[in-house]
């Protein structure tokens, strides 16, 4: 009988470099297995949404609030979360994306009524938005050369099968028993990949010297751009005219002409929410 090697959570002593996991494969069993919860979650929930609106007695904004008190928090939380895990260890906020998002679904599992169950599903997203960016940034960190992609694709490819598959075995749950269970059904994968994670995940994060570049990048972009924003009439459009000027005057070009940058707002007329595109215009 073969032993269990030891959890990879050396790094976490030993500073900012990361210690090569003795277990490739469970890291990208945990990476795979956790971040394509997410894609299984949202595409049950479109196929219980009548369930679910009749046994909350709602009505079709109710059902429309289901899904975007998931979608909201993800969406807004997703580079945050990322940013987190370069910083404080992407393996520590995997897992505890991980725990959050197990306990939105025994909460969504268990809610009551309509507004605890859009206060669960906020939480879901909230995990969700954890774990999703720093399952890619392990995978990353993990792996290098030609099993660097090979990774990459795996974890892609399985998200895609996750959310083909998951409509089908959402029915399927919610006609044999209740749109409840679809909820309990992603504990047991959620506990499993967490418990994978803590065995085989090597843990990483940005070191010093990388987060120190970055805050110069950032502040050097910040110190050398001036904005200007109009608005333009009914179109929901602006136009923003920035001059960049380099804070070290030998360095700075003769002309620095300024370049329109065209941001636009559209409203999805579905589900209410607004899409912006950024358009440069180097004319």
């Amino acid at each position: 009988m073969t032993a269990l090697p030891p959890p990879c959570d050396e790094s976490a002593r030993f500073g900012d470099e990361a210690v090569a996991c003795p277990d490739e494969r469970g890291t990208l069993v945990a990476t795979v297995l956790g971040s394509s919860l997410a894609f299984v979650v949202g595409s049950i929930v479109n196929v219980a949404l009548p369930s679910m609106q009749r046994s909350l007695d709602t009505d079709a904004a109710g059902a429309q609030w289901i899904v975007n008190a998931y979608l909201l928090p993800l969406g807004a939380l997703v580079l945050i979360g990322g940013a987190l895990g370069d910083h404080y260890g992407r393996k520590r906020l995997f897992q505890i994306g991980l725990g959050v998002f197990t306990l939105g679904c025994l909460g969504c599992a268990l809610a009551p009524t309509l507004p605890a169950l859009l206060v669960t599903r906020a939480v879901q997203g909230a995990g969700a938005a954890l774990l999703a960016p720093n399952s890619l940034a392990i995978i990353a960190a993990s792996f290098s050369g030609e099993k660097r992609g090979k990774a990459i694709g795996t974890w892609a490819a399985a998200g895609a099968i996750a959310g083909a598959v998951a409509p089908v075995l959402g029915g399927w749950i919610v006609d044999a028993a209740s749109w409840r269970w679809a909820f309990v059904l992603v504990v047991p994968p959620a506990l499993a990949a967490f418990l994978v994670a803590r065995r085989s995940v090597a843990e990483s994060r940005e070191s010093a010297a990388e987060a120190a570049s970055r805050s110069r990048s950032i502040l050097a972009t910040s110190s050398g751009s001036a904005g200007r924003v109009a608005g333009s009439g009914p179109s929901s459009r602006w136009t923003l005219a920035a001059s960049a000027s380099d804070s070290d005057p030998a360095s700075a070009p003769e002309t620095s002409p300024a370049r329109p940058v065209q941001i636009s707002s559209a409203r999805n007329g579905s589900n209410g929410a607004t899409t912006r595109a950024t358009v440069v215009n180097t004319e």
